[in-house]
C-alpha cells in the first residue's frame, strides 16, 4: 500500500498495474500473518474482487520492467475451481478457505 491508500484503492491500483485489469472489491476474504521469513509477521489481506474491465496479461508495473530488483515471471492461467486442490497455490490457507466454500 502507498502512503494514505486504503486497501480498495491498493488493491484496484495493483491488479491494473501488474494484471492489466480493473476490479471491484467485495470484500474481505481472509486476513493472516505472513510466513516468508522476509515478511515474517507482516499482516497480509486477501479481497474477492469481480474483473469489470481490462486484459489480463497487459499490466505495466515496475514488476515489467527492465533492470529492477523484481524477478520471477507472471503466468496467467484460468482453472477450473474443482480442480484448485490439484494447484501448487500459496499461500496454502487461501486455497484450503476457496476449496472449503466451493
Amino acid at each position: 500500500m502507498e502512503s494514505g491508500e486504503t486497501h480498495e484503492q491498493a488493491i484496484k491500483r495493483e491488479c491494473l498495474e501488474e494484471l492489466g485489469i480493473r476490479v471491484g472489491v467485495q470484500k474481505l476474504f481472509l486476513q493472516r500473518s505472513s510466513d516468508k521469513p522476509e515478511t515474517e509477521g507482516q499482516q497480509e489481506f486477501f479481497y474477492l474482487c469481480d474483473v469489470i474491465g481490462g486484459q489480463i496479461g497487459t499490466g505495466q508495473g515496475p514488476e515489467f520492467q527492465v533492470g529492477t530488483q523484481y524477478k520471477g515471471e507472471y503466468r496467467i492461467k484460468w482453472i477450473d475451481l474443482k480442480d484448485l486442490s490439484e494447484i501448487n497455490l500459496k499461500p496454502e490457507e487461501v486455497k484450503n478457505k476457496i476449496i472449503q466454500q466451493l
